[in-house]
C-alpha cells in the first residue's frame, strides 16, 4: 500500500491577503484606541478650563461685588478681561506664537491668534481671546451687549485650531452697567448666544457639525459636551 504525503499550506498571495486584512483591522482598532483617548483628554482640558476662567471671575466678584461691564469696556471688551480675569490666573502671557486662523466647525474662518496684544496663554497651553458685539448710545444712556465670549485654545497654537475640537465657547454672564441685572445663569457657561434652556440637543449638534452659516458655528460645542455631562458622545460631530 502506497502512501501519498499531501501537505496543505497557503500561497504566497493569500498570505499577503490575510496580513492585509488584518493590518487593516488593527489600523481600525488603533484609531479607535487613538480617537476615543483624545475625546477624553479634550473633555478632561474643558474640565480644566471652565475650573479655572470660572473660578477667575467668582473671585473677581468677590473683589468688586459684581463683575459688570462699564462703559470703558463697552468701547473695549479686552478692558474686561483685563481687570476681572487676567489678575485671577497665574503666569498670564501674550501669545508669541505665529499668527494663525481659528477655524469654526462648518471651516469658515471664525477670528484669529497673534494679530494683537490681546491674545493671552498659560503655562499649561491654553490660549485665550475674547470676542463680543454691543454698544452705547450716550443719548439715550442705552447699553446693550448681544454677546461676551471666553475662546479657549485647549492647545494653544497646535492644530487642527478648529471649533468643536480644540477651540470651545465660554458665554460670561454679566450684568450691562452697575446695578443692572444679569440673566440667571452662572457667570460663565455654553450658553453662547441664540442659545437657552430650550434649546434641544437636536440644534446643537447642527451647530456644532457646521450646518449653520457663519463665524459662529461650532459655538454650542461647549455646552452640547456639558449638557451630556461632561462627555462627548458617539453622536459628537468628531472631525
Amino acid at each position: 500500500m502506497k502512501y501519498h504525503n499531501k501537505r496543505f499550506g497557503f500561497t504566497l498571495a493569500e498570505v499577503l491577503i490575510t496580513l492585509g486584512v488584518i493590518g487593516v483591522l488593527a489600523a481600525l482598532v488603533i484609531q479607535n484606541i487613538v480617537v476615543s483617548y483624545q475625546k477624553k483628554e479634550t473633555v478632561e482640558k474643558l474640565k480644566v478650563a471652565f475650573t479655572l476662567f470660572s473660578g477667575a471671575l467668582e473671585r473677581a466678584r468677590s473683589d468688586y461685588g459684581d463683575v459688570y461691564m462699564t462703559f470703558d469696556m463697552y468701547k473695549d471688551f479686552y478692558l474686561y478681561r483685563k481687570i476681572y480675569i487676567d489678575p485671577y490666573l497665574t503666569g498670564v502671557q501674550p501669545y508669541k506664537g505665529k499668527p494663525l486662523k481659528v477655524y469654526s466647525s462648518n471651516g469658515s474662518i471664525n477670528t484669529y491668534f497673534g494679530y494683537t496684544n490681546n491674545d493671552m496663554c498659560l503655562p499649561n497651553g491654553f490660549c485665550y481671546i475674547f470676542k463680543g458685539n454691543g454698544g452705547y448710545f450716550p443719548d439715550t444712556d442705552y447699553e446693550f451687549m448681544n454677546y461676551l465670549y471666553l475662546i479657549v485654545d485647549l492647545n494653544g497654537p497646535k492644530k487642527p485650531n478648529r471649533a468643536g475640537r480644540d477651540i470651545f465657547y465660554f458665554a460670561i454672564n454679566v450684568p450691562f452697567r452697575e446695578g443692572g441685572t444679569a440673566k440667571k445663569l452662572p457667570l460663565l457657561s455654553g450658553y453662547v448666544y441664540a442659545t437657552s434652556e430650550r434649546t434641544t440637543r437636536e440644534e446643537m449638534i447642527k451647530n456644532c457639525r457646521g450646518d449653520t452659516v457663519g463665524w459662529s458655528a461650532g459655538s454650542m460645542c461647549t455646552l452640547l459636551i456639558m449638557n451630556d455631562g461632561w462627555e462627548i458622545k458617539d453622536d459628537y460631530p468628531w472631525k
